[in-house]
């Protein structure tokens, strides 16, 4: 039953999710990651959200200057 899941990752966001084996080779924003795509007992993984977050330091109120932190 696991042989036809593979886990992927969207070449424009970075989620990582769990697809058929047919879906990931048709779709060519689907790159096929070396990692389990099912749980012990065969059913697909969650799916992985990536989220990119602004820098601790350049955010608004930001007191990167050691002058301004006087």
């Amino acid at each position: 039953m696991t042989d036809q899941y593979v886990r992927v990752q969207h070449a424009d966001t970075g989620h990582q999710y769990t697809v058929g084996k047919a879906k990931a080779a048709n779709d060519p924003k689907l790159k096929i990651v070396d990692k389990p795509s099912t749980n012990l007992s065969g059913h697909p993984l969650p799916p992985k959200f990536r989220t990119t977050l602004p820098s601790a330091n350049t955010g608004a109120g930001s007191k990167t200057d050691p002058k301004e932190s006087k």
